[in-house]
């Protein structure tokens, strides 16, 4: 009998050859859609469970309903869309997103709609994550962002290991959490009071993923 958590991530796929062929095997996942050119979980899998709906899990306490704001995409008709992924190229993506104006909108809407409270903010890419953590701070807003990659220059004072960073934010420490992916899937911090999307996508998945992070009751 064999679980495979967070099932619409396709890392565990190349386990699937070393299963026995009479085991029983379950994936778990809030989302079972996958984008891109990707097996998909038919191919892994033979039936949809849905065990529980979102309205009943906010009805029993488990989860919160949202409270949502708009604010304008740049446009982007002409970002290509990569094949492996389905989604919009990062790279021109991050272009587009990484501009001092949007930054300012940003934290201006902070202030306006959750001043002072925990949020995570998704960006586009390395650089873009780490110039919106630099105007969050030098706009008096506690900052701090977690990549994959090192930055050295930037890392001492605007990051960390991961789990302290984490702690900062649960303790109020820092109010602003800024990353890429890093904290899209199993994340569970039930502080957190609200998560920006500073990027577009035409995954529904990594969209979902993104905006439950705050949705745990505390």
């Amino acid at each position: 009998f064999i679980i495979v958590d967070e099932a619409h991530r396709a890392d565990h796929d190349p386990l699937f050859k070393y299963f026995r062929n009479d085991a029983w095997v379950i994936g778990l996942t809030a989302t079972w859609l996958r984008s891109g050119n990707q097996k998909q979980l038919g191919d892994f899998y033979s039936d949809i469970v849905a065990v529980v709906m979102p309205s009943e899990l906010i009805a029993l306490g488990h989860i919160l309903p949202s409270e949502n704001y708009v604010f304008q995409a740049p446009k982007l008709d002409d970002i290509k869309i990569d094949y492996s992924s389905g989604d919009y190229n990062q790279k021109q993506l991050q272009k587009r997103f990484a501009k001092a104006e949007r930054y300012a909108g940003i934290i201006e809407n902070y202030q306006k709609i959750c001043p002072g409270k925990k949020v995570i903010v998704f960006t586009t890419g390395g650089d873009h994550c780490v110039d919106l953590t630099k105007e969050f701070c030098a706009a008096g807003i506690k900052a701090k962002y977690l990549l994959s990659e090192k930055k050295p220059e930037t890392d001492k004072q605007y990051s960390g290991e991961r789990s302290a960073v984490l702690e900062e934010l649960a303790h109020g420490d820092v109010n602003v959490l800024v990353s890429v992916e890093m904290l899209s899937t199993g994340v569970d911090v039930p502080e957190l009071e609200g998560v920006i999307l500073d990027f577009s996508t035409k995954s529904y998945t990594k969209y979902q993923q993104c905006v439950a992070r705050p949705d745990r009751p505390y």
